[in-house]
């Protein structure tokens, strides 16, 4: 008789944690989609929907010692870069966050094999000529 009221008891709160756990989930996934902000920009499409959001580029950062030459602060040349799928970022030495000179040269030799990859060899006359064309339309020849 003991065994039948732990049996029942058992069963009763496994069917608690199931209807608890699929109630959880369905209000979960409604709660997400009403409070997600929308991506969409045309009015006419509906919002929050994978096929009618802006495509998104994977940004990678090319770490410099020294910042000469890149500009920071320029935004045309900061839009060129990410043109490209990279930013320059900063990483002067000594400072607390800064990452070590291995970790550096590994990424740094990653981000320039995939430039090679994905745009051409010559990437860096490329972007070397659309910096060029930046600090003639904004007068910034200080860089």
């Amino acid at each position: 008789m003991r065994g039948l009221v732990w049996i029942g008891l058992f069963m009763s709160l496994i069917l608690i944690c199931v209807h608890q756990t699929h109630a959880q989930g369905s209000t979960k996934e409604r709660d997400f989609r009403d409070h997600m902000p929308t991506e969409n920009l045309d009015p006419r499409k509906e919002a929050n929907v994978h096929r009618n959001r802006p495509k998104r580029r994977n940004i990678q950062y090319l770490y410099k010692d020294e910042p000469d030459g890149t500009l920071f602060g320029n935004p045309c040349v900061l839009e060129q870069t990410r043109r490209m799928g990279f930013e320059y970022m900063p990483n002067p030495k000594g400072l607390p966050g800064a990452i070590n000179d291995d970790d550096q040269y590994s990424n740094n030799v990653m981000v320039n094999l995939r430039l090679i990859v994905t745009h051409s060899p010559f990437w860096k006359l490329i972007l070397n000529r659309r910096i060029k064309r930046c600090r003639e339309k904004s007068g910034d020849w200080t860089g």
